[in-house]
């Protein structure tokens, strides 16, 4: 028997299907193929929609037995594809196009199987068979409930990903060549391998780690640099095959054989690092991996097809199966490893994960290199936002306030205006004599302190009237605040200096300037790849800056305040001093985020100031994990960098943003990456007796050993 809730839960779901349908989403994504010639996005949709519905009106009912939830997802289906078909049906018989612009003739599309029905002649057929695709697809979505819940999870998640690489094709195919993705990886593994049979004891075992996997990272170089220089790299040879050449192989044969034996060496320490290492560092080696060579087999493949799919598939479900497990025991050999040791794994292994930011620009297109510089200015304002929320506890909305502030010093201080002209207007002045009088302009590198310096005064500023406001009440205070300096930048009253809606441009290009060192050391951050490296900077310091800073006195008193200012007022904790503190330094982040985006897009507009931006932030602290600096970048990664990829998505992006936010919300709501609670205890060895504690204390108080009370006196 088929319960009530059920069907009321089929239909809530029914109807936002039908909303999506009517909004014209299958005609949006009709024809757009995932799998090559096999499977196209519009059929996916459908599949999710009457699966998706099945499995969570099923999902109460796991413990019945796989019967009852089969049955109970069969219902499910039934009512959504019974649903669409009276959608059908309607449009058949009404013109709802004036009411629904972007609705297209469903007749003939994917909700008919792109068969046409005739009502006249009673050709029904193709539009039947959507009831009994979503019986089918329910009843299996059903039984997915009864399925292991680790099980259910690995197969979602690769299942998706897959999908996700298959639309995003298109600008990840030429990341790796597949001879790169298999050669990293055998020098990782084999070093990962060789440090499990390494010593578990001992106090040298982080740099007898990393000195063998070094060396073993080197001895391949030199192997694989002999073979290429023995015909492995010419087309059909054993290291390249009939594939693009490879980047990082190409080397050897290029003159920079030394390059390459460090990238080995480097990919050889990372791997010995990975097996005793934490997990962190354990599942970023095995993430990265993977997702390297699966670029590298669609980029041999040259497009999604059924055999890059199935493989892309299987290498995903293997990484989620295996990774999680494997990093356990990693963990337990961390945990076991003396304190100056795991520094020194997190330092060398902080170092290898610049050296491959550094060089990943030269793998990346355009596109890509757009994307990583989104992702690292939203992982900046991220850092600097999580100052006030994750730490101190502030919730402020008007971020995007002293995001602007920043951008539109730089633009002031790096064009002529009536600052940097001695109080004349530019359009006053002749063409020719403006670099003259407006003796005012500086560069990028003179302009961006007093971009952080402005940004942090006018954050603290705000924090005095503030102070005494929490939660919602500050939330409200500092989204107006945010939207005073939107309208002033837009107002008209300051546009000789701000430029109104138009803005301020041009903004001259950072350019770096060594040639007093060496010719050819002069750089000029003019597009992409180079201004890359600008926003990993900025990104490096507000890591660097905030990690310390949470670690220290100040870090604590934060975190104390937001745990509850009474108590942490009443510890001695001055309110006043620590929360000025967090606005200033979280505002100064966020003007350096601004300066860089200026630099960036070379003029500023005030539609770039939107309480969207902070809205933005705001979600990536909490996806990521509030006070955890990886968990920033990480939640950036996901909500600014994915939605940017997946452009297919068109009008829908904003759907799928809210659809993953929601998710990860109801799955992990403490973030992706939580901070791991503080131990401060943790190194402390409680004496094992009364006597151990007696003896430890004469210690601590220099009593000498002669002295020291025995038990048999």
């Amino acid at each position: 028997m088929v319960p009530s809730d059920t069907l009321r839960k089929s239909l809530s779901f029914t109807a936002g299907i039908i909303i999506l349908t009517l909004t014209g989403i299958f005609g949006n994504f009709e024809g757009r193929a995932v799998i090559e010639n096999t499977l196209y996005f519009d059929v996916i949709l459908l599949t999710v929609m009457v699966a998706g519905t099945a499995y969570l009106v099923a999902a109460p009912l796991r413990e019945r037995g796989l019967l009852p939830v089969a049955m109970n997802g069969l219902v499910g289906g039934l009512v959504v594809t019974i649903g669409l078909a009276l959608v059908v049906i309607l449009q058949l018989n009404i013109d709802m196009r004036f009411v629904f612009q972007n609705l297209g003739d469903l007749n003939g599309g994917t909700l008919t199987f792109k068969q046409p029905i005739d009502p006249a002649s009673g050709d029904w057929g193709s539009l039947l068979l959507l009831p009994a695709f979503g019986a089918v697809f329910g009843a299996l979505g059903g039984a997915l409930v009864i399925l292991p819940g680790r099980v259910r999870s690995v197969g979602v998640i690769s299942v998706t990903l897959t999908m996700v690489l298959g639309m995003i094709f298109g600008q990840v195919e030429r990341v790796i060549a597949l001879p790169d993705a298999l050669m990293l990886l055998a020098v990782v593994g084999t070093a990962y391998m060789a440090a499990l049979n390494l010593p578990d004891t001992g106090s040298p075992r982080a740099a007898l780690r990393i000195g063998v996997g070094v060396a073993l990272g080197v001895g391949i170089a030199l192997i694989l640099t002999l073979m290429a220089n023995n015909g492995g790299l010419e087309r059909g040879g054993i290291l390249r095959g009939v594939g693009s050449m490879p980047t990082i192989l190409e080397l050897t044969i290029t003159g920079s054989i030394p390059g390459f034996v460090v990238v080995l060496g480097l990919a050889g320490a990372v791997g010995a690092l990975a097996a005793g290492g934490s997990s962190l560092i354990h599942n970023g080696t095995a993430y990265l991996l993977v997702f390297l060579l699966v670029l590298g087999v669609m980029n041999w493949q040259g497009s999604m097809t059924i055999v890059s799919g199935v493989l892309v598939l299987g290498l995903l479900a293997l990484l989620f199966w295996f990774a999680p497990l494997m990093a356990q025991r990693a963990e337990r050999s961390f945990e076991k490893t003396p304190r100056q040791d795991q520094q020194r794994m997190l330092v060398v292994f902080a170092l290898v994960a610049v050296g491959i930011l550094i060089v990943a620009p030269q793998f990346m297109g355009l596109y890509i290199s757009n994307v990583f510089n989104l992702i690292a200015l939203y992982a900046i304002m991220g850092i600097g936002l999580n100052v006030m929320i994750g730490y101190a506890g502030l919730l402020d909305l008007g971020y995007v306030a002293s995001f602007a502030i920043g951008a539109y010093t730089l633009g002031i201080l790096t064009t002529p205006n009536l600052i940097t002209c001695g109080g004349v207007h530019p359009d006053n002045i002749p063409f020719p004599e403006i670099e003259a009088t407006c003796t005012g302009v500086m560069s990028f590198w003179a302009a961006w302190p007093f971009c952080v310096l402005f940004s942090a005064l006018t954050g603290a500023l705000l924090g005095i009237p503030v102070l005494r406001l929490r939660g919602d009440y500050l939330a409200i205070v500092t989204l107006g605040f945010g939207e005073i300096i939107n309208r002033i930048i837009m107002s008209n009253t300051f546009k000789p200096l701000l430029g109104g809606a138009q803005g301020i441009t041009p903004i001259p290009t950072p350019e770096l300037d060594l040639t007093t060192l060496n010719n050819a050391w002069a750089v000029n951050f003019n597009n992409s790849t180079n201004i890359y490296y600008l926003f990993l900077f900025g990104l490096g310091v507000a890591a660097f800056v905030v990690y310390r800073l949470a670690s220290s006195r100040l870090g604590r008193a934060w975190r104390a305040i937001r745990a509850d200012e009474d108590v942490a007022q009443a510890m001695g904790i001055h309110l006043v001093r620590n929360k000025l503190l967090a606005f200033g330094i979280s505002s100064a982040f966020a003007g350096l985020g601004g300066a860089v985006f200026g630099a960036s897009v070379q003029g500023i507009f005030p539609n770039s100031f939107t309480l969207l931006v902070s809205i933005n932030v705001l979600s990536l602290i909490i996806i990521g994990g509030m006070g955890s600096i990886p968990g920033m970048i990480v939640g950036a990664m996901i909500l600014v960098g994915l939605p940017e990829l997946l452009r297919e998505l068109d009008a829908y992006r904003l759907l799928a943003f809210g659809a993953l936010l929601v998710t990860v919300m109801v799955v992990k709501p403490e973030g992706l990456l939580p901070p791991k609670p503080a131990r401060l205890s943790e190194q402390a060895t409680p004496p094992a007796s009364d006597a151990q504690a007696v003896q430890a204390v004469q210690v601590a108080q220099g009593v000498p050993a002669a002295q020291k009370g025995g038990s048999g006196d």
